[in-house]
């Protein structure tokens, strides 16, 4: 009986070992590679023309903190329901709807969009941007990724702020900003001096 104890405690501990060595080993290859790669990425993605601008980055900060919020406030259905049988399946009057009804329901349907887009992510990716809402929403620092320095969680976040742009664009929620026409006369390359 004792051997049986003994070896029943073995097996989940050799387990517990494993599991920590491939912690260990996610952690080595984090810091391996230093905020300065990531950054070197941004810099080589801009170049491409690729990056996002100023007006963009703030679109999709507040996209994700909107879901964030929007996806914390989700509630189960448990227990009986809330409408009668009789009533089921009717919809609400849109004439007797006001602005907080329709407000609500597209941070709703803004927020699904969003969560959409950010399950396409790796799992990095959206570990980054769930630490960096977190703590947004807190006004502190609550949450962090042990495996990384803030650096580097920072770093993560930008990279997955820049993944995440294109799914948002084809989705309608982020706008690219107004081109000025100064800007597309420099484009065009017509020179003032000429003209």
């Amino acid at each position: 009986m004792d051997q049986a104890g003994n070896m029943a405690l073995r097996a989940p501990q050799g387990w517990a070992v494993a599991a920590s060595q491939a912690g260990a080993a996610i952690a080595r290859s984090f810091a391996a590679r230093p905020a300065v790669d990531a950054d070197r990425a941004a810099r080589a993605s801009i170049q491409k023309g690729q990056g996002m601008t100023r007006e963009e980055s703030d679109q999709v900060e507040a996209l994700i903190m909107e879901w964030y919020h929007w996806s914390r406030g989700y509630r189960p259905k448990l227990g009986v329901g809330r409408v009668s049988a009789f009533a089921r399946g009717m919809v609400p009057d849109d004439a007797y709807v006001d602005d907080e009804d329709i407000d609500a329901r597209l941070t709703a349907a803004r927020g699904e969009q969003t969560e959409l887009c950010i399950d396409e992510l790796p799992w990095q990716q959206r570990s980054a941007i769930g630490v960096h809402a977190g703590n947004k929403a807190a006004g502190a620092r609550v949450f962090s990724n042990p495996r990384l320095t803030p650096e580097q969680q920072h770093a993560a976040y930008q990279q997955a702020k820049a993944a995440l742009l294109p799914a948002l664009r084809r989705r309608s929620l982020v706008t690219a900003p107004p081109v000025r026409h100064a800007d597309r006369v420099n484009a065009c390359g017509i020179n003032r001096a000429r003209a």
